[in-house]
């Protein structure tokens, strides 16, 4: 239907479609043409007002008062919590402590008539932070506050040392204290630092006090862990050996994942993590952990023998591994006549005296004679010169006998592993001297070392292969590995996986044993996991008398450490924690991972540490401010 408008100084327009808004560019037009005709001028337009940039002073001043309210605050804080100390000790009276939360109680009394809950009194308002700046400065002093009370307290501590007998154990106390202060480290210090903030704020009980301060305590020890998890408050120091920690350090690298009280060592997260795998839901996350790392196992040991990737571990891979490993061995045919050193009789001798120390009734049972035929048979190439052919039988003869005497379990696997292991050394001595330079090219050379590397390695990942499963033994292999004399320092794949499995025994899936075990009393294992949600919904019940309240209550015992398990183990959670405790880049590190080393690495400690403190301290005042109703 059409419409009229009539302009504030006359101008009528009628007839005018309802499709056509009031603000249309033609209403204005028929406006403009009609004052046209009467000779009236245009409307001068009012003025926008333009929105101005703050003035920085009034931000100044804003933040300056918000100190200054913060700082009586505190002081009015800080007076009530020696008041309640004085009279618990009995050095004040309760008529002072009276007077005092009377005086608190009128600085929180609301103005009736001002809205639906009243207004907090004119005295409120300029006595503590009330708008977002003045907030800020009062932060900015509680942060100033800490960092002074830490360096006043620092004196304080060197002096408290020099107390004869109890010196050192004050001194701690207060470096604890100090610690909790200023940047917490660990969870009980940042709710040990909360509880003591909260005390700077005045509060009209002692009952109200000393709830807040729990209440703060929590918030505090809450935020730790995230914070930490930011690089915002300092890492946790290892409680890991550094022999512990270097293994883990080259194991991450290699491709392990362990999970974070593995990688520091914490006895109470160790506590921690073994009760939430006794839950179904939550054991999940930490069996991934252990698979992924029988994977980066074998991984490791398929590449150390010469299996292609993805070729999984079955008898006949092994037996094509050794077959490579012989034929590279088929390089030294190409070496000329030459004799081995005395070095290699000396330690055929050696290990002849060895055997020697069996008892007679036992030599033939384990196979002695063989073995010493064997021994003096290569101790002639000393005194008679050789050609490679000669060397190349003469190692596949022995690999031979050795893989026959390691199958059978007789004492002569071990002394036949020494002589082919002497052969070897002696072989490489004499082809690789500077004397047969230009007789023996080093090609020859380089392909022997790779041989003799690869049937090294392929005999001690055969003494952990378990040809019914596919699958390697951690604990055999690192047991094979830890026999050489130079275990340790070798710093290869293979031995940097069986330190992984020396150091972090729980690190792999158990043995078939221990799962046997298992399933043995697993009715047990299941009452065990059961027992938490159970007594938790009980306690729930008797509490609210609410069937549909304990049951959230047993799914919220099962539900939330399996969450906190699935965080804990997480490629962000473990690959900050390996760079931090370890110095490991694990090879899974994800975006976020990397943004945080990035973050890390181009922020100034001071300045994130700092940032950690404010962002705490905000969490705790936000909280205590809610409860006290400003």
């Amino acid at each position: 239907m059409p419409y009229s408008i009539t302009t504030k100084d006359g101008i009528r327009i009628n007839n005018i479609p309802d499709d056509i808004p009031q603000d249309s560019q033609q209403l204005k037009d028929r406006d403009a043409a009609e004052r046209a005709n009467r000779g009236m001028e245009a409307p001068v337009p009012t003025p926008v007002a333009q929105p101005q940039p703050e003035d920085r002073r009034f931000v100044a001043e804003q933040l300056q008062a918000g100190a200054g309210k913060r700082l009586s605050e505190m002081g009015m804080g800080l007076r009530g919590a020696g008041l309640r100390a004085g009279a618990a000790l009995g050095i004040t009276s309760p008529e002072q402590l009276a007077q005092y939360e009377q005086e608190v109680a009128r600085t929180r009394q609301v103005m009736p008539g001002m809205g639906p809950s009243g207004e907090l009194s004119p005295e409120f308002r300029r006595f503590s932070p009330s708008t977002g700046t003045e907030l800020l400065g009062g932060l900015g002093l509680d942060l100033a506050s800490t960092y002074a009370l830490g360096a006043g307290l620092k004196p304080v501590q060197a002096a408290a040392g020099l107390i004869p007998r109890i010196g050192p154990t004050v001194e701690r106390g207060i470096q604890y204290g100090r610690q909790a202060i200023t940047s917490p480290k660990t969870i009980p210090q940042a709710a040990l630092g909360g509880a003591l903030y909260s005390q700077t704020f005045p509060y009209e009980s002692t009952r109200e006090a000393i709830g807040t301060a729990g209440l703060s305590a929590g918030i505090g020890g809450i935020a730790q862990p995230a914070l930490r998890a930011m690089g915002l408050t300092p890492a946790l120091e290892s409680e890991l050996p550094a022999a512990q920690q270097e293994a883990a350090r080259r194991a991450v690298e290699a491709g392990f994942q362990f999970s974070p009280a593995q990688m520091t060592g914490s006895r109470t997260g160790m506590f921690i993590e073994e009760g939430i795998k006794a839950l179904p839901l939550a054991r999940g996350a930490f069996t991934k952990l252990e698979d992924a790392n029988q994977e980066a196992l074998q991984s490791i040991a398929a590449k150390s023998i010469g299996l292609k990737p993805g070729v999984p571990f079955t008898p006949q891979a092994m037996s094509d591994a050794y077959q490579n490993a012989l034929a590279k061995y088929q390089s030294l045919q190409a070496v000329p006549s030459i004799k081995l050193d005395k070095a290699f009789g000396q330690q055929i001798d050696t290990i002849l005296k060895d055997l020697k120390k069996v008892p007679e009734t036992q030599r033939q049972q384990l196979g002695v004679p063989e073995v010493e035929s064997v021994l003096e048979e290569y101790k002639t190439f000393v005194k008679n010169a050789i050609d490679g052919e000669t060397m190349y039988y003469g190692l596949k003869a022995l690999s031979d006998q050795l893989f026959t005497a390691q199958k059978s379990g007789k004492i002569g696997a071990g002394a036949l592993k020494d002589l082919r292991n002497a052969f070897e050394n002696a072989i490489e001595r004499s082809i690789a001297s500077p004397a047969k330079k230009g007789l023996v090219s080093n090609d020859v050379v380089k392909k022997f070392r790779e041989g003799r590397t690869q049937m090294s390695n392929w005999f001690t990942v055969d003494e952990a292969f378990n040809p019914a499963t596919g699958e390697l033994s951690g604990p055999k292999l690192a047991g094979s590995l830890a026999r050489k004399s130079n275990f340790g320092g070798r710093n290869t794949p293979l031995e940097t996986a069986a330190l992984a499995v020396r150091a972090f025994p729980r690190a792999l899936p158990s043995s078939g044993t221990a799962e046997r075990a298992e399933a043995a009393g697993a009715v047990k294992q299941m009452a065990q996991a059961a027992a938490l949600p159970v007594l938790g919904a009980g306690a729930a019940g008797a509490y609210t008398q609410d069937p549909y309240t304990a049951m959230m209550a047993a799914g919220a015992a099962q539900t939330l450490p399996a969450l906190a398990a699935r965080i804990a183990t997480s490629e962000p959670v473990r690959s900050v924690i390996a760079r931090r405790q370890l110095g490991a880049i694990a090879p899974d590190e994800g975006i976020l991972a990397r943004g945080m080393r990035e973050f890390e690495t181009r922020t100034p400690e001071a300045v994130r540490f700092g940032l950690g403190d404010l962002a705490r301290l905000y969490a705790e005042q936000g909280q205590i401010r809610g409860l006290l109703g400003e």
